[in-house]
């Protein structure tokens, strides 16, 4: 039972927007116990153990 109440609880924290799926970094960093910021710098570190299409950045502009 545990494990379904982890699954819906990933399900709520993804989104579609623009026909892309999407997870907001501080979900995401939440899901593994960091802040955003580190999980940040890791991804920065790693970008190529990483798909091109794993991280965008946007500004309230363009969520508006």
């Amino acid at each position: 039972m545990k494990g379904l109440i982890i699954v819906e609880m990933i399900e709520r924290k993804i989104y579609q927007i623009r026909g892309h799926t999407v997870m907001p970094g501080s979900d995401l960093a939440e899901l593994y116990g960091m802040q955003t910021r580190v999980l940040i710098q890791a991804v920065i570190r790693n970008m190529h153990r990483f798909p091109q299409d794993f991280m965008f950045s946007s500004d309230y502009h363009v969520l508006s």
